[in-house]
């Protein structure tokens, strides 16, 4: 490969469209993306006065508001363990325990550590639901494994992964100011990766917080930027269906400096009141309150706050609205849920942005395909699968094939009955503690003639290419990006290769 980046165009197409007349209706009227608003999901955990997740309410014991007036639920369903047996049914919700190194001292990090071990060896390693680890030192998010039910394979990876020294933590304002953005940038990356997942997914946060925010000064610019940050990573919040749960590893602390939530804006009062209001302080807790989550502070069983964490977000229901109000003009709505029972209690996020969905700006596509190469994390809107072969007769190339879920891509019927999908495509390899450089974006255009849609089966997307690939390479990634929507797909490849059979 003359390069250590490689981009290629995917030139060889092979588009799998629909079954029949009837498939190729429901393509051109379900699978347009509409305004992600229009339809507002909302993932609701409910406890009683213990703080014990309530199964088996319906439809009927919920009332939803958005700007206090009442909403009419579109749909309800259930999700609980009791309801799922591992490989028994598609997999629903997933748990990202995130342990803060660049935020927390070495003395709470330590005893972090120790918790989560008792925690992940518990029941000889079993855990209830699928479970990544990950964590955010000082140069920004690290995958440490990938979502799993064993318990002893997480520690493992943990107990392998040696902590720097917190040294931002010694940094002044400047370190603060690092800290923050190191820190909304983590949690922005797996928003991003995880947006228009089916899999609700929630972040344990391990963490005593992120800096206070006033300490810092920010003058009028850098406030309206952070604004403006976090508003965008409030929309990929709700995008991802992410929920953020906090544990402080401090413990006890005979004299706290925490100041209570009431003392902070949080995002809905910050953006519902006076835009001429001094930006206020919002800290971890506030995202995890805005989220539906929860924060566990002031005690020394991390292992056991963790735990309920995990158990409260594998217990929930899932509500749809159509807003009453489906003007796009992108002021925050709050939303409200209450519980028709008066001993129990329900949470969810607390509020979202009417905008309407737009075509991604051509000039914005390095950017994107940039920051999805350079990620720890797949990106799961398209769910893609790739095979790599080595050529027999070119022993430095392989013949790649990718899979797209045809699904998940917008197809929009043109004015001659004819389907088509236009999306973006590139691939990188990369070789040992390498980052892409110089990234390119290529554009394509996939058509279903008209007459051919009932007679197509039903197949995903396929795309072809050939690659000239170095001995040293390490892993290809591929990404696929839907113009249409702003969904994108990415899946890894990792060497060596398979060579054909004979």
């Amino acid at each position: 490969m003359g390069s250590r980046l490689q981009f290629c165009l995917f030139l060889c197409l092979a588009i799998s469209p629909f079954a029949h007349s009837q498939g190729a209706q429901d393509a051109s009227s379900q699978n347009v993306v509409k305004s992600r608003t229009y339809l507002v999901v909302l993932d609701v955990a409910v406890t009683d006065k213990n703080d014990h997740p309530v199964p088996g309410l319906t439809k009927d014991d919920f009332t939803v508001s958005e700007d206090k007036e009442s909403q009419n639920i579109a749909s309800f369903e259930e999700h609980g363990l009791q309801n799922a047996s591992a490989g028994a049914t598609p997999e629903t919700a997933q748990t990202i325990i995130l342990v803060d190194e660049m935020n927390t001292q070495y003395t709470d990090l330590a005893y972090a550590r120790y918790c989560m071990r008792k925690f992940l060896q518990k029941n000889e390693g079993q855990l209830s639901q699928s479970t990544a680890l990950m964590a955010l030192t000082n140069k920004g998010l690290v995958v440490l494994h990938q979502p799993t039910r064993d318990g002893n394979a997480l520690w493992s990876a943990l107990d392998h992964h040696r902590p720097d020294l917190p040294w931002r933590l010694q940094g002044g304002v400047y370190g603060a100011s690092e800290r923050i953005n190191i820190s909304l940038g983590a949690l922005e990356q797996v928003a991003v990766a995880f947006a228009d997942s089916p899999v609700r997914r929630s972040i344990v946060w391990i963490s005593p917080g992120f800096p206070i925010l006033s300490d810092t000064r920010l003058d009028q610019v850098s406030q309206t930027k952070l604004f403006l940050a976090i508003r965008k990573l409030s929309l990929d919040l709700l995008h991802s269906r992410l929920t953020i749960y906090t544990v402080d590893p401090r413990g006890l602390i005979a004299t706290s400096g925490s100041v209570t939530a009431q003392t902070f804006y949080t995002q809905s009062e910050y953006f519902s009141n006076n835009p001429k209001l001094d930006f206020k302080d919002m800290v971890l807790e506030q995202f995890s309150s805005e989220t539906g989550g929860k924060s566990f502070w002031g005690r020394n069983d991390v292992d056991d706050e963790v735990a309920r964490s995990m158990n409260e977000e594998a217990n929930y229901y899932t509500l749809t609205y159509y807003p009453a109000n489906q003007s796009l003009d992108g002021k925050y709505r709050n939303i409200s849920v209450k519980m028709n029972r008066p001993d129990l209690k329900a949470r969810t996020r607390a509020g979202y942005f009417p905008v309407p969905d737009t075509p991604l700006p051509k000039d914005e596509l390095v950017d994107q395909f940039e920051l999805a190469l350079k990620s720890p994390l797949l990106y799961t809107g398209i769910p893609l699968k790739a095979t790599a072969t080595v050529l027999p007769d070119q022993p430095h190339s392989v013949q790649v094939v990718v899979r797209a879920n045809r699904r998940m891509l917008t197809w929009i019927r043109s004015a001659n009955g004819d389907l088509r999908c236009e999306f973006s495509a590139a691939t990188a390899a990369f070789f040992k503690d390498q980052e892409p450089q110089d990234p390119q974006s290529y554009a394509q255009l996939a058509t279903i003639p008209a007459a051919k849609i009932p007679t197509y089966p039903e197949m995903p997307v396929v795309l072809r290419l050939t690659l000239p690939i170095d001995p040293k390479v390490t892993r290809l990634r591929f990404v696929v990006l839907d113009t249409a929507s702003g969904k994108m797909g990415t899946t890894d490849l990792a060497a060596p290769f398979t060579s054909p059979k004979n």
